[in-house]
């Protein structure tokens, strides 16, 4: 099997040098209109006790980090399987077991097919990228109990979208945002663009998707020059897709911001800043749907 042709399933392992592969799993929240975050993976670039990692943040708390050594950590090639000491990651469970955090959640897929457009396409068969990318879920429904700091969260309407990256270091400069409709969960929308530096080659690469009522857009088939950002201040900028007539607006002044460690030569040392809960307003005109909606989103962004 060429692995590279399937990058949901694992795509290394700790024996490599210098590596990381890491997951990310958004769990939308209705009930706070915020979401909850858990990052998981390992990097082999880190101390030997250190090699695999969690970074938990629920919102009103402070991220929690947890480390295991290499021989805590099991690794399926046949299926998206992570084990971390007593904890457990798949498509359909999350176990945590911490003395901060308790956190047990069933997740339940709504689509069975992990849709084409947010894929790198062919480069994935291009070697020696720092850092390929790939979705796993978006919009699967889940539920279960968080147990932290003598609380206890309850998800019954909460959704979730996972995605995955792997390979040596985060771009340097990239731009990361996932967004939903509160109101209707099937409405999303998923916008990455990195510099990559290949060879002593440097160029800007792009993926991503929107879903609307049922309508499906390729981003990927969008040239970069038809993707406009417009920047107001620091926490305020414009993205637009002028011939689609989709225009997003995004206000971070009202976002929960955070932090989270990313791979550098594989070594979590590098520091990213995580906007939770950005109100993000998508304004169509050439789609026949209301003319504005509201989004609630993620966003990481070092390169506008």
């Amino acid at each position: 099997m060429i692995r590279r042709l399937y990058p949901t399933l694992l795509q290394g392992d700790i024996a490599k040098c210098n590596y990381f592969e890491g997951w990310f799993q958004k769990i939308y929240v209705p009930e706070l209109n915020k979401s909850i975050i858990i990052i998981y993976g390992f990097a082999t670039g880190n101390e030997l006790t250190k090699t695999g990692f969690i970074q938990l943040f629920v919102p009103g708390n402070d991220v929690i980090h947890i480390n295991f050594p290499q021989h805590q950590i099991t690794l399926s090639k046949r299926k998206h399987e992570v084990k971390l000491g007593p904890n457990y990651f798949s498509t359909n469970r999350i176990h945590i077991e911490h003395e901060l955090v308790e956190l047990d959640i069933e997740i339940i897929p709504q689509t069975k097919k992990v849709l084409k457009q947010n894929s790198m396409g062919i480069f994935y068969l291009v070697p020696g990228l720092p850092c390929y990318h790939s979705v796993l879920q978006i919009n699967s429904s889940i539920q279960g109990i968080i147990k932290i700091n003598n609380e206890l969260i309850q998800l019954t309407h909460a959704s979730g979208y996972l995605e995955k990256n792997w390979g040596i270091s985060f771009p340097e400069k990239y731009f990361w945002m996932h967004a939903q409709d509160p109101l209707n969960s099937t409405n999303q929308i998923l916008y990455s663009q990195a510099e990559m530096r290949w060879r002593n080659k440097t160029f800007i690469k792009h993926v991503g998707f929107i879903q609307l009522n049922g309508r499906s857009f390729d981003l990927r088939k969008i040239h970069r020059k038809q993707l406009v950002c417009n920047v107001y201040n620091s926490n305020q900028l414009e993205i637009s897709i002028d011939h689609m007539g989709i225009f997003l607006y995004f206000d971070l002044d009202e976002a929960t911001n955070t932090s989270f460690k990313s791979p550098s030569n594989g070594k979590m040392t590098n520091k990213i800043i995580h906007n939770i809960g950005v109100p993000i307003r998508l304004k169509q005109e050439l789609i026949p749907l209301n003319n504005i909606i509201l989004l609630n989103g993620n966003v990481e962004n070092s390169i506008f």
